[in-house]
């Protein structure tokens, strides 16, 4: 047994053409993510001036370093969720192309195929 690939069990270009799926790369943002991401930059930048900037207020530093943080992280959420709407305009027209581009490959795909019996209709199925 060795490591090394066997040369005469690659297959031929005209085979690879002939089979091969065209290759579709995701363009729309993770939604969750960005806008995970722009609630956990708010709450630290909102935290932060909690702590550091001077308050009047009778409660401690560090709550009103959460009260500030979470009033931030919903603020910078929604700021990203924007952000990421405004990203995936495109989208659907993308989709579009894709989805397009996937069901010709899939009807190119299947006039090379022969019919099996197992994909040919019954007597059961036809109802006779």
């Amino acid at each position: 047994m060795s490591d090394v690939p066997d040369s005469t069990s690659a297959p031929s270009a005209e085979e690879l053409e002939r089979t091969a799926l065209p290759a579709t790369l995701r363009r729309a943002p993770r939604f969750a993510r960005v806008i995970g991401t722009g609630a956990v930059a708010g709450f630290v930048v909102g935290f932060l001036c909690g702590l550091l900037l001077p308050n009047s207020t009778g409660v401690g530093r560090g709550t009103v370093g959460l009260v500030v943080g979470f009033g931030f992280a919903c603020f910078a959420g929604l700021i990203a969720a924007l952000v990421a709407v405004w990203l995936d305009r495109g989208s659907p027209a993308h989709l579009k192309e894709v989805k397009e581009r996937e069901a010709a490959a899939t009807a190119w795909a299947s006039q090379d195929e022969e019919p099996t019996s197992a994909s040919a209709p019954t007597m059961d199925e036809e109802g006779r």
